[in-house]
């Protein structure tokens, strides 16, 4: 038996930022719906505790309880998601966490992206289903509801207006008719996937196994050090206030930050220094070029803020996962190749240690390490 999966959750905290696993790990993530399908046969939906207590009207049709799903699990020879790897984590940190089901068996695992993108289709589930004819597309009314309900909303006047903690507090979208219509919507997912699969051949052998693989490498993810790393910002910060106060100097306070690219080049151009644009390649030829001493200033100022960049470390840290691993930073097929593409921090794009490094992270804790 083939089985169909897809969750729909919310959380405080942004699915797209974090990644899989973090997400699923939050204490403020929540299922508010599961489709299952079994075969040819109509989906189910299941609603946790939370919303059947919070909710005891919604009493919807094809709906499923924990034992219809432990059997279900129990007879499924594969089980089918799309994105698999979101409903893996989802399952492991709430289904078996929270609510004491058996993890599911990877090895019993397929997803309908994966297999997508083998077949040079589009991993969109919307998109790969009207390449291949299938019968059952995404529902746009659906997904708009959903995007709603999958965040926090902003407290009312009268939600202020009755509770001095109000700010203390999260506000959902939870109407009982929306989370009606958000099932309706996970099991329009879980038909479209199944159409999509019978469309598709399976992944060969050898792909099997390279999927296999790469799922346990992603859950298994690596060790950050998220103390250095919070060190780095710290010095970065301090250094780029710094250049900002010098920045401002030179430019007698017209100009806040050499990130304002029209008050720059206005600013430059009053002191007789034409910029035509503050891309990098045209700010290092402009700082070879130009005769004005503080202009010049500035746009070196510029290129050493740009070299600080924080991104990379802000995403690692917003990436690490409780025991300070960050995971599902691969993406199996993520190019038309076959080779693997990056999510989140991009670990192939990271560069190569330099030789030093080890007494430039010694320098760092010994210096930085009383700000902790």
């Amino acid at each position: 038996m083939k089985l169909y999966i897809d969750f729909e959750t919310r959380s405080t905290i942004d699915l797209r930022n974090v990644g899989a696993w973090r997400y699923a790990e939050d204490p403020t993530t929540q299922i508010i719906c599961l489709a299952l399908k079994a075969d040819n046969k109509e989906p189910l939906i299941w609603f946790p505790k939370w919303v059947t207590d919070s909710f005891p009207e919604i009493k919807p049709r094809q709906t499923i309880m924990d034992k219809g799903i432990t059997t279900l699990l129990a007879l499924a020879e594969e089980i089918h998601a799309h994105n698999c790897e979101f409903e893996r984590s989802i399952w492991l940190n709430i289904m078996c966490n929270r609510y004491g089901f058996k993890d599911l068996d990877l090895e019993k695992c397929y997803c309908t992206a994966a297999k997508a993108a083998m077949h040079a289709l589009p991993r969109n589930l919307e998109d790969a289903c009207v390449i291949m004819g299938a019968d059952v597309k995404k529902d746009q009314e659906g997904r708009k509801l959903m995007l709603k309900m999958c965040k926090p909303r902003k407290p009312r006047k009268k939600e202020k207006l009755e509770d001095p903690n109000w700010h203390t507090k999260t506000y959902w979208y939870e109407d009982p008719k929306d989370i009606i219509r958000l099932a309706e919507y996970c099991k329009q997912d879980v038909e479209a996937e199944a159409a999509l699969d019978s469309r598709l051949a399976d992944l060969p052998a050898s792909e099997r196994k390279v999927y296999i693989l790469d799922q346990q490498i992603n859950q298994r993810g690596f060790q950050i050090d998220t103390l250095s790393a919070g060190l780095f910002l710290q010095e970065l910060e301090r250094k780029e206030s710094k250049l900002l106060e010098a920045f401002r100097e030179l430019t007698d306070y017209q100009v806040d930050s050499p990130r304002q690219v029209t008050n720059f080049i206005n600013w430059a151009g009053i002191r007789g220094e034409y910029l035509e644009n503050l891309q990098a390649a045209t700010v290092a030829a402009a700082v070879k070029e130009v005769k004005d001493k503080k202009v010049k200033k500035a746009l070196q100022i510029r290129q050493s803020m740009s070299k600080a960049s924080t991104k990379k470390l802000d995403k690692m840290r917003a990436s690490a996962c409780s025991d300070g691993r960050i995971r599902g930073t691969f993406l199996y097929y993520g190019a038309s190749t076959g080779r693997w593409s990056g999510k989140g921090v991009q670990p192939q794009n990271l560069p190569r240690p330099f030789k030093h490094v080890d007494k430039a992270l010694d320098f760092l804790h010994k210096i930085l390490g009383c700000w902790i």
